[in-house]
């Protein structure tokens, strides 16, 4: 399963729990800067170095994954995957889709912008 759009990742934690196999949870985000985002949406105040951060470690959770040493425990774990995906960037979109091979797509409230709806 390819989640689009996770956000926090709540429909993957649920595949996740449902045990259904290898779940790819993805999002965008600009870049790994320390700035406060300022653009192109002025009213979200998130870190960009946070952006994935809040994700992964709801996927992690969900499957039981996160322990005293996290970086042991992420490594135990070959079904859940988190990964920045510009679905404007065909490279990006291809490579999501070979790293596991998905049987289906989920997504939810992913359609923000009125000029990413067509008419």
């Amino acid at each position: 399963i390819i989640e689009l759009g996770a956000g926090v990742g709540v429909p993957s934690c649920v595949c996740r729990e449902l045990k259904v196999g290898k779940v790819l949870s993805t999002d965008y985000w600009d870049d790994t800067s320390k700035d406060f985002v300022t653009a192109p949406d002025p009213d979200r105040l998130i870190p960009h170095h946070l952006f994935g951060v809040n994700l992964e470690f709801n996927l992690l959770q969900s499957a039981g994954l996160r322990g005293e040493n996290e970086q042991d425990e992420k490594s135990k774990d070959k079904q859940c995957f988190v990964r920045k995906l510009d679905w404007y960037n065909a490279e990006e979109v291809r490579d999501s889709k070979r790293m596991i091979n998905p049987n289906l797509i989920i997504a939810s409230a992913v359609v923000y912008y009125k000029e990413d709806v067509i008419p």
